[in-house]
């Protein structure tokens, strides 16, 4: 058995913005209105 965390929890952890404020630029279209739908479920 490994004591290594599981991918999944291994980059929530690493990209979490709890605790912090996240501004998207060009969320009217295109990427960036994709990455301010994640950043809202998220």
């Amino acid at each position: 058995m490994s004591d290594r965390p599981s991918p999944a929890s291994y980059l929530s952890e690493l990209f979490s913005l709890e605790g912090r404020v996240a501004v998207v630029t060009g969320g009217s279209s295109g990427i960036g209105r994709a990455v301010a739908g994640a950043l809202g479920r998220a």
